[in-house]
């Protein structure tokens, strides 16, 4: 049986997900920041973007 901290993880990981899918459905990667960790790097070269992005 899962304890409430558990399920609070897991709504929080499942709310983070659709988050990073809307935001890539969408295009609207400024909403990147909202899902990644401060120091991460995103390579979008493939959906068109020049070069890697830092997320600051």
């Amino acid at each position: 049986m899962l304890d409430l901290q558990e399920i609070s993880d897991r709504l929080e990981i499942q709310q983070l997900l659709v988050a990073y899918a809307t935001a890539v459905d969408s295009g609207n990667f400024d909403a990147f920041d909202e899902v990644f960790v401060e120091d991460a790097d995103i390579d979008l070269t493939a959906f068109g973007a020049r070069s890697c992005l830092p997320i600051v």
